[in-house]
């Protein structure tokens, strides 16, 4: 995330994985703005952020993407985050994932990102940025099953596994 800090310019910082009442961010970066300008107000889109300082000004910064890369690393686990029942007798499984490594990786489907079974492509993703994604109802992605199967996500060698017990979403 993007913070407007006044006369410290603009700062990058993260939620930690963990958030409790007491939580603060984690700093990655500052961004010192030139002329001596503030920063008030801070509004991204696309690669561009936008900050608008104290006397009036307008900074436009293109914000380097960091490119994935290509060979796979160990700390990335598949998560089912819960199954729920559709109206039809069908389940669909939200699952997510944790990369614990301090940059994205990128893992085409193949021998390293697959689903058990004749259909190794569900729809995972195949760039995993850094942390933890989202929880249920914004998780990561979602595959519709019936009720005798099992899907099994096998990423970098763990498993993730959904089938019609599974905890259900709340």
């Amino acid at each position: 995330m993007y913070i407007a800090h006044g006369s410290g310019g603009l700062r990058v910082a993260r939620l930690p994985d963990s958030v409790t009442g007491d939580t603060k961010l984690d700093l990655l970066g500052k961004f010192a703005l030139g002329g001596g300008s503030s920063a008030n107000y801070v509004a991204v889109a696309g690669d561009l952020i936008f900050v608008a300082g104290g006397r009036g000004g307008l900074s436009i910064v293109r914000r380097e993407q960091q490119q994935p890369q290509t060979t796979w690393a160990q700390g990335i686990s598949p998560v089912l985050e819960c199954v729920s029942v559709n109206k039809d007798g069908t389940f669909t499984a939200h699952f997510g994932y944790s990369n614990g490594n301090g940059h994205p990786v990128q893992i085409p489907v193949g021998d390293q990102n697959y689903f058990a079974g004749s259909l190794k492509d569900r729809g995972q993703p195949t760039v995993y940025d850094m942390g933890r994604t989202a929880y249920y109802p914004n998780a990561k992605f979602r595959v519709r099953f019936n009720a005798n199967e099992r899907l099994v996500w096998n990423l970098t060698g763990r498993t993730s596994t959904a089938f019609p017990g599974s905890a259900r979403c709340k």
